[in-house]
């Protein structure tokens, strides 16, 4: 439904293109090289070093090993991309309260929105745990 809804409107130029590397009928083994050749050309170019291109390979290296064992690569990047932003946002923002964290859950919404965080961190734990008391209480209720 989604492929008649995008060729009505003309948004997408392949309609049968499901990812970027089919989208003009290449085979990926002909593009991936191309992509790698592009990324290396581009570190090196940004600070004239190879290090940028050694530290390219090596995150390369690391998202292969993650896709393959089933970790999602998308989480990564955004960390490393988004990473060294909210740290220097939240250094600001502790300098500006003189140290103190609460700030960040005097209002409603922000409040709401760490409480959220917060749980969403301590739900695996509390998964965890729930697990590893479930078969004691089982062998308590059949005693």
């Amino acid at each position: 439904m989604a492929r008649r809804i995008n060729r009505r409107i003309g948004s997408c130029p392949c309609p049968k293109a499901h990812s970027p590397t089919q989208a003009g009928g290449a085979p990926r083994a002909s593009v991936m090289p191309v992509i790698v050749l592009l990324c290396a050309v581009g570190a090196f170019a940004t600070g004239n070093n190879l290090f940028a291109v050694i530290t390219v390979a090596a995150f390369g290296v690391i998202g292969y090993v993650m896709e393959r064992n089933g970790y999602p690569v998308a989480a990564m990047v955004l960390g490393i991309v988004m990473g060294t932003m909210v740290e220097q946002s939240f250094v600001t923002s502790l300098i500006k309260s003189d140290g103190s964290i609460l700030p960040f859950f005097s209002r409603p919404v922000a409040a709401v929105l760490a409480s959220m965080t917060i749980a969403a961190l301590l739900w695996p734990l509390g998964v965890w745990t729930w697990r590893l008391l479930r078969p004691w209480r089982a062998a308590a209720k059949s005693s």
